[in-house]
């Protein structure tokens, strides 16, 4: 059975570093309703105190009874019942269980079980808290290329800059630890942080608070390095589950090599010269199932050893747009101007792969937002 518990002696939560939404005894998840399993000691104590200060209301109690490993839907089901009893608002619940009850994790539509240990780490709470609060909704989409010089974090900025045009949404983060695409962004620097300014051991961030700290170019939120590097460490995965909580899209600039995160459409930008189409292949090769199977590739004319389904037979992907070359837009890199404010063929092609992108996430919305 589940019960309310009054209100107990509120604490100020730690402090913690930039970006993260712990420390100035506000609610971060105000409309999460906090469950904890039954008990005394400090143990419930200490969680109790963590799910307070995250929700900003007092936790209910749960009586498990007899509910032992395998039953977590029995522990779900009755939460779901209890609120519809208490006549609660519609929102998530977050439910703590000690892990010594042999129950284990399970994220049930908007009930997440979660299973902790003896030692209570209140950073984990939170970030369960905040990952209700703020569901996923944005399509992870990745860039990687074939090879170096085929254009790709230029096509990702312009793809990106369509994207908003249309009224979606959208983000990019360069997860290349050398961090360039800044500067592809116009002559000057974009005002907001970057990824050497974000503490590498940080677990959450409120989306919002992130969001308004990061630099915006024509409408798109962007995280990218300086000569101080790029991305690092497990960081990275929790910057991105927070941009994806308040964008439509967010645009991946993926180092060759590097796996693209659970849930994400990889598209592969190579070429049909041999060279390319080999690399392009063993890089598919290397993928996940999951994103193997929606693989995407994006064909930059300028080779002839092989032709379309060649490629598309050797990578398993599916063609998804070609791009032509366009010498205007190497000039202006070269001089360093933004190089998608110039108009003529890639313009037009980088628009193009942005409608089929969208129509192809509108056809085939991935199924890994919930947390």
């Amino acid at each position: 059975m589940v019960h309310r518990q009054s209100g107990g002696r509120r604490t100020q939560p730690p402090c913690s570093p930039v970006g993260s939404p712990v420390g100035e005894g506000q609610a971060v998840a105000p409309r999460v309703q906090g469950v904890l399993q039954q008990g005394e000691g400090p143990w419930w104590q200490e969680v109790g105190r963590v799910l307070e200060d995250c929700t900003g209301s007092p936790c209910w109690s749960l009586d498990l009874g007899g509910a032992l490993a395998g039953q977590e839907a029995e522990v779900v089901q009755a939460v779901r019942q209890a609120r519809s009893a208490a006549g609660t608002e519609a929102g998530p619940s977050l439910v703590v269980v000690r892990a010594a009850t042999g129950l284990r994790d399970l994220h049930d539509g908007d009930v997440h079980l979660l299973a902790l240990g003896e030692q209570v780490e209140a950073e984990h709470l939170v970030a369960a808290a905040v990952a209700l609060e703020h569901p996923r909704r944005a399509q992870l989409v990745s860039l990687t290329g074939s090879s170096g010089g085929l254009g790709v974090s230029t096509l990702l900025v312009r793809v990106a800059a369509e994207l908003s045009r249309l009224g979606w949404a959208v983000a990019v983060a360069d997860l290349d630890p050398g961090g360039g695409l800044g500067l592809l962004l116009g002559d000057r620097p974009l005002p907001g942080l970057r990824w050497a300014d974000l503490d590498p051991q940080e677990t959450v961030f409120l989306p919002q608070r992130l969001v308004q700290a990061l630099p915006s170019w024509r409408g798109v939120t962007v995280l990218t390095g300086d000569s101080r590097g790029g991305a690092r460490g497990a960081v990275a995965q929790t910057v991105l589950e927070a941009l994806a909580a308040v964008h439509d899209v967010v645009l991946l600039d993926l180092p060759r090599g590097q796996a693209p995160p659970p849930g994400c459409l990889p598209l592969l930008v190579t070429s049909l010269d041999l060279r390319n189409a080999t690399a392009a292949e063993a890089l598919s090769r290397h993928l996940p199932a999951a994103a193997a199977r929606r693989l995407r590739l994006v064909v930059r004319q300028g080779g002839l050893d092989l032709d379309v389904a060649e490629l598309e037979g050797m990578t398993g992907g599916a063609l998804l747009g070609v791009l032509g070359y366009d010498r205007r837009v190497a000039s202006r890199q070269q001089r360093g101007e933004d190089p998608t404010r110039c108009r003529g063929a890639a313009g037009r092609d980088a628009a193009r792969l942005a409608r089929s992108l969208l129509a192809l996430l509108e056809a085939e919305p991935d199924t890994e937002r919930e947390p």
